[in-house]
């Protein structure tokens, strides 16, 4: 997971954002909503790119996390989706023994657009 640290923004941006509209309501949670929906369209292809360069050297790689995320998000505590979203990033950082905060970030966004996060 070390390939989190170095998410590059140059390739293509993802520009269809909608299922975080969905799940984050953009009137109470306006940052949370911003955040989330610049980190999917900076950084949701390159995230998926990572996990499926992973996925051919290590067995399962996505679907570890995926689960793990999933379990997680069903756990958290917080009592704002800012909150939950604040722990999972927190938990994510302590889990690959990361301290790029942002790369964490864009990574629990990933899994907001895919519906392991904040999922109705």
């Amino acid at each position: 997971m070390e390939a989190i640290k170095g998410i590059d923004d140059e390739n293509s941006k993802y520009t269809d954002p909608k299922f975080v509209e969905k799940k984050i309501d953009k009137n109470t949670e306006k940052p949370l909503f911003k955040k989330v929906q610049n980190n999917v369209m900076d950084y949701f292809f390159d995230i998926k790119i990572m996990f499926i360069e992973e996925q051919e050297t290590k067995d399962l790689v996505y679907e570890q996390v995926r689960k793990k995320i999933k379990y997680q998000y069903k756990h958290a505590k917080g009592d704002s989706q800012h909150e939950v979203f604040e722990n999972l990033v927190n938990w994510l950082m302590a889990e690959v023994q990361s301290s790029d905060r942002e790369a964490c970030e864009a990574v629990i966004s990933y899994f907001v657009q895919s519906c392991e996060v904040f999922s109705k």
